[in-house]
């Protein structure tokens, strides 16, 4: 993925964002959130630890 594509994309997540309403937004981060923890805890149990999820936050532009 090039720079213009990923400009791109988190325009259309910027666009979702306000589209959905905050409570809806907010369901859909948790989840987000509950499926990253969930993928930490599956690498940690079977010894997969180079493949673990990266820690950084992503932020919308």
């Amino acid at each position: 993925m090039d720079r213009a594509q990923n400009l791109a994309g988190l325009a259309s997540i910027a666009v979702a964002r306000q589209s959905m309403g905050e409570a809806k937004w907010q369901t859909m981060e948790n989840m987000r959130r509950a499926a990253y923890i969930h993928r930490i805890v599956d690498c940690m149990l079977t010894g997969q630890v180079a493949r673990l999820p990266d820690t950084y936050r992503i932020n919308p532009v």
